[in-house]
């Protein structure tokens, strides 16, 4: 009597793995929503003494090359932007 409660207890784990291991091979495909464009637009902030970069797709302070987190803000023109910080990002769930 043990001996088949142990066996009906291997094949129910068996039954469930093989079920979660069809579920991620059948839903493991691109979806459509893979399918959108990258974000492009951006714009920097001018206030406090403070530059800074904020971009469409999450990106903060960042241009993809460099860190646009400028303190002082200083004039494009007239000195070097030194950035204090590199990179960050928006995270929402």
């Amino acid at each position: 009597m043990l001996l088949l409660i142990k066996k009906i207890i291997v094949m129910k784990t068996i039954e469930k793995f093989l079920l979660t291991l069809c579920l991620l091979l059948i839903f493991e495909g691109p979806s459509i929503g893979q399918n959108c464009s990258g974000a492009t637009a951006q714009t920097d902030l001018d206030a406090n003494n403070v530059r800074a970069r904020i971009a469409q797709g999450g990106r903060l302070w960042w241009d993809g090359a460099d860190g646009k987190y400028i303190f002082p803000a200083t004039d494009v023109i007239s000195s070097e932007e030194v950035s204090a910080l590199f990179a960050g990002g928006f995270w929402i769930a």
